[in-house]
C-alpha cells in the first residue's frame, strides 16, 4: 500500500481518475519497518513514528563499534497507513474493480504484472524478528542497534559458530525499555537464502539490478527493484520516488500527448531509474557482490575499512583476497 498510495494521491490531484485495489485494506502491516528520522522528516511524516532514538550503533566485533550519529525511529505500520489512506479518501480515490488505461504494479517480489527483459538473479536477504517482554536485557535503551556483527553469543555451539563465520548474520535491535525489546536476526545478503531455521536457531543462541517493465504496467518497490541489494532498504526510497513516477504518469496522459502503452511504461521507467540513479545502483549492486563473497571477519573489516583512507578498489581487493 505505502508503494503506491503516495503516487495515486498525486496522479489524483492531477485530476486523472484513479482506482486502489488492495485485497485486504483494513489489514495491519504486520513487518517491523525502521527508517532514520531524517527521511520521515523530509516528507512530511514525523508523526508516524511509535518510537524514536537519538543514535544508532554498530557493533563490529567484541572490541569495536561505531556510532552513527544519526536518529533512528520505529515506523508506526497504523498511523502511516491511515494517513495514507486519508490523503486517498481526500483525494476521492476509489477502491475496487475498474478499467484502467495505467496499471501500477505494486505486489512487490510476486511481480504479478510486471516482466523484465534480464534473468532475475537476486541477492536475498532472510531476517526473523521477535518483539519481547523480557525480565531485562544488556541494551542502551536510547540507541538503536543497527547491525551488531558480534558472535560471541554463539560460543556454546562450535557449528552453529562456523556456519556464521560462512554466512554471517547480524543482530539488529530495538531496545523499547528496560524490559521490552525487538530483535531481528538479519543475513544482509546471500546468493542462496539462508534457511529461516538456521536464523531462528542463531537468535535463538544468544536484489535485483534494474531493467525495463513490460508496456502495459509500470512498476514501484519491490516490483520496481527499489530494494537496496546491500542493505535491503526501501520504504524511504520508495515514497520519494512516488512524485517522479506520479508526474510521468500525468504528463504522458495529457489530452496533448496522449502516450500509452509502450512510450508510457518507458517514461515513466526512465524518470523513476534516471541515469544517475542507475549509476548508483550499479555502485550498490557492486557492494552487494562483494557482500556475497566475504565471510564474518571479512565483512567486520570492511565495517572498520570504510572510514579509512585506503582507495576503495584496494580495500575490497585486500578483502577478497584474504578470503580466498
Amino acid at each position: 500500500m505505502f508503494r503506491s498510495a503516495g503516487i495515486a494521491q498525486r496522479v489524483s490531484q492531477a485530476g486523472l481518475s484513479v482506482c486502489s485495489i488492495d485485497p485486504s485494506p483494513k489489514l495491519i502491516w504486520p513487518n517491523n519497518y525502521g527508517v532514520y528520522v531524517d527521511e520521515f522528516e523530509a516528507m512530511d511524516l514525523l508523526d508516524c513514528f511509535n518510537t524514536t532514538w537519538s543514535d544508532a550503533v554498530v557493533y563490529i566485533d567484541d572490541q569495536k563499534r561505531k556510532d552513527l550519529d544519526r536518529p533512528y525511529g520505529r515506523v508506526n505500520g497504523k498511523q502511516l497507513k491511515s494517513k495514507m489512506l486519508q490523503k486517498c479518501i481526500w483525494c476521492e480515490i476509489s477502491p475496487g474493480k475498474g478499467q484502467a488505461t495505467v496499471i501500477l504494479d505494486a505486489a512487490g517480489f510476486s511481480r504479478c504484472l510486471v516482466q523484465y527483459d534480464k534473468p532475475y538473479n537476486p541477492g536475498y536477504q532472510m531476517a526473523y524478528g521477535i518483539l519481547a517482554k523480557v525480565e531485562e536485557h544488556p541494551f542502551d535503551v536510547n540507541k538503536m542497534v543497527f547491525m551488531d556483527w558480534r558472535d560471541s553469543y554463539l560460543i556454546k555451539s562450535k557449528e552453529l559458530r562456523e556456519r556464521n563465520s560462512r554466512i554471517p548474520t547480524f543482530l539488529y535491535v530495538m531496545p523499547f525499555s528496560s524490559d521490552r525489546i525487538f530483535l531481528g536476526e538479519t543475513s544482509l545478503v546471500a546468493s542462496h537464502g539462508v534457511p529461516m531455521d538456521d536464523i531462528k536457531e542463531r537468535i535463538n543462541g544468544g536484489q535485483w539490478a534494474p531493467s525495463s517493465a513490460t508496456p502495459e504496467s509500470c512498476g514501484i518497490g519491490n516490483t520496481a527493484r527499489m530494494v537496496h541489494p546491500s542493505t535491503g532498504y526501501m520504504i524511504a526510497s520508495t515514497l520519494a520516488a512516488a512524485p517522479n513516477v506520479a508526474d510521468s504518469i500525468v504528463w504522458c496522459l495529457d489530452l496533448g500527448r496522449n502516450m500509452l502503452g509502450k512510450k508510457l511504461s518507458a517514461e515513466a521507467w526512465r524518470d523513476l531509474w534516471s541515469i544517475e540513479r542507475r549509476r548508483q545502483r550499479e555502485f550498490f549492486c557492486f557492494g552487494m557482490d562483494i557482500l556475497l563473497k566475504l565471510d564474518l571477519p571479512a565483512t567486520r573489516r570492511l565495517e572498520i575499512m570504510a572510514e579509512g583512507t585506503l582507495p576503495l578498489v584496494n580495500v575490497i581487493n585486500n578483502l577478497v583476497h584474504d578470503r580466498e
